[in-house]
């Protein structure tokens, strides 16, 4: 083969190569902005779900399947994108994670924004519950965010009840277990005392029942020890809800600092809507503007030496038509003289200027 022949090979599969390695990157660049694309419309879709992302309180009008079907959207229409759908699951994790630690209590105390100050546990069996979503919350991404923070504040506080629900347990459990006749009043004050501290609810109430056969019993043997029991009760009851106070304080605390948030957050809600209803406003009012400008435009037509002439504008901007132009023309054109005329010789007769006779 001749160098020429070779130096044209060599040329084609040069061109050949670079419009491969050109084609490659513009798909990879387009394949990358497509993927941004969406990345940024199902962040948006996850965002949604959430009162305020930043800080990490959900909705509350959601629930897991909204997860779900973020999921499943996502996969039907991406086929595999693997950072968002662990950022997607991991935000399911978060408000699973949310909705059992509500379920360890009386009445939900977190429920968007909505913080309960008095949050009640229902049964004493929930350590192990409470010592894996504990775990849960820490492999959290959003563990110190206010939401982290404010879980892990109320499963300590879930914790402490607990711990409580067993000592109250205990002592009751014991003190009924004696004979009627070995039962002080002491051992029944300060039984009273052990369950006094625990938050009013379903399982104080339980325990303050089991006790009231011995206060009935005692009371009967003794006269007065109705009066006394009312006496150290109502001590107990005020020091018990002193505890309580501090107990909650944090709580209230935190409820306060969250009202502050959902008014701010309420404000920049309504500042967006305003922008976005001005935002349509403006567009309209351009395309009422573009669409009057566009009625409003019209072509005229004048014939000029046998030529047809469109002229584009409004009516203030068009050419005369024929007839004004064919008028006009004739005007201007200078006045013919008779060459018969008996007032004038041939040679003193002179051509007169445009529009002007000598007499």
């Amino acid at each position: 083969m001749s160098k020429k022949k070779l130096g044209w090979w060599g040329l084609i599969i040069f061109v050949i190569a670079a419009l491969s390695f050109a084609g490659y990157q513009f798909y990879r660049e387009k394949t990358a902005a497509t993927r941004r694309e969406t990345e940024q419309v199902f962040q948006r879709k996850l965002n949604n779900l959430y009162l305020d992302q930043k800080s990490g309180y959900f909705k509350d009008t959601i629930s897991e399947e909204d997860f779900d079907h973020l999921l499943n959207e996502l996969a039907a229409r991406t086929g595999r994108n693997q950072a968002m759908e662990e950022q997607i699951a991991g935000s399911k994790a978060d408000f699973r994670l949310q909705t059992q630690m509500n379920q360890l209590f009386e009445k939900s105390v977190l429920t968007g924004m909505d913080l309960s100050a008095h949050p009640v546990l229902q049964t004493i069996d929930t350590n192990d519950r409470i010592t894996r979503l504990t775990g849960q919350l820490q492999t959290s991404a959003a563990k110190k965010k206010s939401w982290g923070q404010d879980i892990e504040a109320i499963l300590s506080i879930a914790k402490n009840q607990a711990s409580h629900y067993q000592a109250a347990e205990q002592t009751v459990t014991k003190l009924t277990r004696k004979k009627a006749a070995d039962i002080t009043l002491s051992d029944y004050l300060s039984t009273v005392q052990t369950v006094a501290i625990l938050p009013d609810g379903n399982f104080k109430e339980d325990l303050l029942n089991q006790l009231n056969p011995i206060k009935r019993k005692l009371s009967e043997n003794n006269q007065d020890f109705s009066t006394e029991v009312q006496q150290k009760e109502a001590e107990i009851e005020a020091a018990a809800k002193d505890y309580q106070a501090r107990q909650t304080k944090e709580l209230e605390t935190k409820t306060e600092q969250l009202n502050t948030l959902k008014k701010e957050l309420a404000q920049k809600q309504r500042t967006y809507a305003s922008l976005s209803r001005m935002k349509v406003s403006l567009e309209n009012s351009r395309s009422r503007s573009l669409e009057s400008s566009s009625e409003s435009s019209t072509t005229s037509t004048t014939i000029e030496n046998g030529e047809v002439i469109i002229v584009p504008g409004d009516s203030t901007n068009t050419r005369p038509s024929s007839s004004s132009s064919s008028s006009t023309s004739t005007s201007s054109a200078p006045p013919m003289e008779s060459s018969t005329s008996s007032s004038a010789s041939d040679d003193e007769q002179q051509i007169a200027p445009a529009g002007v006779t000598n007499h």
